[in-house]
């Protein structure tokens, strides 16, 4: 069995399937060598889905494909798209719309981006087609759509609430390389309250000391001292498991701090 590329945004679960022997097709030099591909191999398509010539190479060597990308993922993959990662990439596109035809364009939501960054490019373009085509032709020519797929809407939302909580400080859970955690963590970042990003238990060791993201960075004496109120959140796809574990070292560093004390 094999991958195209890690299953999804959590460690523990590709480290899992590592020590299970699920192999993923190797990278040489930024492409993948596809050539350690076997007829009759069960290939295993990510969350993420995978690129239209990588599915053409695969049909070709008559493999049996396991497809679980999500649906979200593929209600983008299957409609004609450009990509821009930012407001000033939208402003460009915009440039390009009042230059050409072009008769269509539709806002999606994406979990690379923030809420409010999504918001700010889809009013760009919506007052771009305004312009364009007139006000009470607008519906015509623009349209938005929620592409976030369930899990990570209910997540961020309850992020929301929490933050309006009094909290002393956020625990945000999940892998490193996860956007919607790292958004997760935004959102508590913007309203000003401490928060890291941890990917499991072994980034939190004994003396109060923590290693998290958005830069890896080792922190002392990051737990405050006495009754404090943590909130916690996690990536989509952290297992319950690695929250346990995370809180755990927590109650561990509280309870030595209340020994000392005594």
């Amino acid at each position: 069995m094999l991958l195209t590329n890690e299953m999804i945004h959590n460690p523990t679960v590709n480290k899992m399937l590592e020590d299970m022997e699920v192999q993923t097709i190797p990278l040489n030099e930024g492409k993948k060598e596809f050539q350690v591909v076997n007829d009759g191999n069960v290939v295993v398509l990510p969350t993420f889905g995978a690129a239209f010539d990588e599915m053409r190479i695969l049909s070709e060597n008559n493999v049996q494909i396991v497809d679980t990308t999500c649906p979200w993922v593929s209600k983008v993959w299957n409609t004609k798209y450009i990509i821009v990662k930012n407001i000033k990439e939208a402003t460009y596109v915009c440039e390009v719309v009042n230059l050409m035809d072009i008769v269509l364009l539709e806002r999606h939501f994406s979990r690379n981006l923030s809420l409010h960054e999504t918001e700010d490019i889809g009013q760009l373009i919506e007052r771009t087609m305004m312009r364009k085509y007139g006000v009470e032709n607008t519906t015509d020519h623009f349209m938005s759509f929620n592409t976030i797929c369930d899990a990570t809407q209910e997540w961020q939302d309850a992020m929301y609430k929490l933050v309006e909580d009094k909290v002393d400080l956020i625990l945000v859970v999940g892998g490193f390389n996860s956007s919607n955690s790292s958004h997760l963590q935004e959102i508590a970042e913007f309203r000003g309250i401490p928060s890291y990003w941890v990917d499991g238990g072994k980034r939190i060791g004994p003396g109060n000391k923590t290693s998290h993201k958005l830069l890896l960075v080792e922190k002392e004496n990051w737990v405050p001292e006495g009754p404090i109120k943590i909130g916690v959140t996690s990536g989509a796809s952290t297992l319950d498991k690695v929250v346990e574990d995370v809180l755990q070292k927590v109650f561990v560093l509280k309870c030595d701090e209340v020994l000392q004390t005594a």
